[in-house]
């Protein structure tokens, strides 16, 4: 590769990284809310299965 051909393809390689910093970026905050949004749900459901515990256990022992 020549000196030439070197800097005139930076600037396009700097784009690409920057343009794939980017891309990860943006799905690692898709991540991160996708966990929230589970954990909140899971909160939830444990919070239910819970209370259908007690329910259950009301019937067995009045």
């Amino acid at each position: 590769m020549s000196a030439l051909s070197a800097s005139t393809e930076t600037p396009l390689l700097m784009q690409t990284l920057e343009e794939k910093v980017t891309l990860l970026i943006s799905e690692s905050l898709i991540n991160t809310l996708e966990i929230a949004q589970l954990q909140k749900e899971n909160a939830r459901l444990i919070t239910q299965l819970g209370e259908e515990d007690i329910s259950t256990a009301k019937l067995f022992h009045p």
